[in-house]
């Protein structure tokens, strides 16, 4: 790890290093509450984790950024092999810890069982069905440094199934508090770098493939407790035909027929967007992406019903591209959308 002159973040050398490293930064960051008062909100520690990703050599990464409350989850992870498109996809939505002052296991996620919309309905639901098939949906829980020092099994970032959260999120919807708090939770969690580090004993990576990775988080996830054990333990396994991000999704929440569109391209994975404030309005795409077929055809005017693709989203690249095509990849570029916003909501902010 260093640090960059004129650079807010630090660069890592790879993002295993880096999932290692942030996880006493991250919890340092929020400790710093009980010496100042100031609450970081989730959405902070999430922008500064996808800074520090996004400082990665640039053929291993590209980070997609799109709004958050239609899928309930504050960014997605894509590994992608770009020479086979292989690809695992998980969704990941953030909670960040209160702690408490004398027993860490009384420390609360104080919106885990977060409403969401004129519905009312509960974010984990969200999360955990209105997902692509393949798609491993996960919670990423950000917890203080008083509390990792405390508790052998607990870090600055810990990652946990979301099904099994969901029930959590239900019970505590209902009425039963217990299972806000982390000592609830903690047998849940499993490190950050399950997700992306390749296994212990392999070849030198940066970053673990897609079937190692997901073989991992399902280990993981399979070794909580019996308690906690749900219906969909046997849908974390996607399948490598049709995975590529774009297309895996195209049809998820689509209630009418769309124009044809080209396929994307997963060696060729960057996308540039324009994106509209308004949710009324078109999103177009028209600028960089890849093509199967003519690289310079137009992309269709894509509307938000229809939008698979502007989500929170993360891709990896576990190699450079070194496909048929002599070209190199493309630089990945960084696009920080605003995301659109419930105007009542904020009217009533300010």
């Amino acid at each position: 790890m260093k640090y960059v002159p004129g650079s807010l973040v630090p660069v890592f050398p790879s993002i295993c290093d880096r999932a290692d490293r942030m996880l006493a930064m991250v919890a340092n960051l929020l400790d710093i509450k009980r010496r100042t008062g100031h609450q970081f909100r989730e959405e902070s520690v999430t922008d500064l984790l996808l800074a520090t990703i996004a400082q990665l050599p640039a053929w291993q990464v590209e980070i997609l950024r799109p709004t958050e409350w239609r899928y309930g989850s504050d960014f997605d992870l894509h590994i992608v092999d770009p020479v086979t498109a292989d690809t695992v996809h998980y969704r990941i939505q953030a909670k960040r810890l209160s702690d408490h002052r004398t027993d860490w296991q009384k420390g609360r996620y104080v919106c885990l069982d977060h409403h969401v919309g004129k519905t009312k309905t509960l974010q984990a639901d969200i999360l955990c069905t209105n997902i692509p098939p393949g798609c491993v949906p996960l919670y990423a829980f950000y917890n203080h440094e008083s509390v990792a020092t405390r508790a052998a099994d607990v870090e600055g970032i810990d990652m946990a199934d979301a099904h099994a959260v969901r029930l959590a999120a239900q019970r505590a919807a209902a009425g039963e508090a217990d299972y806000r708090k982390i000592g609830k939770l903690a047998p849940l969690f499993f490190p950050f770098r399950t997700l992306v580090c390749p296994p212990s004993g392999g070849a030198p990576a940066p970053v673990a493939t897609p079937a190692d990775s997901l073989a991992a988080v399902r280990a993981a996830i399979l070794a909580r407790p019996a308690a906690w054990t749900t219906a969909r333990d046997t849908d974390t396994q996607p399948t490598f035909d049709d995975a590529k991000p774009a297309d895996a999704e195209r049809g998820e929440g689509r209630a009418r027929p769309t124009p044809p569109r080209p396929d994307i391209d997963i060696r060729e994975n960057l996308l540039t967007f324009y994106d509209a404030r308004d949710p009324t309005d078109q999103v177009v795409d028209i600028a960089r992406f890849g093509l199967a077929g003519d690289p310079a055809a137009p992309f269709a005017l894509l509307v938000p019903e229809d939008n698979a693709i502007l989500r929170p989203r993360v891709i990896l690249r576990t190699r450079p591209f070194d496909g048929k095509r002599d070209a190199p990849p493309p630089a990945p570029i960084l696009l920080d959308f605003p995301r659109v916003r419930n105007a009542r909501r904020d009217r009533r902010m300010t």
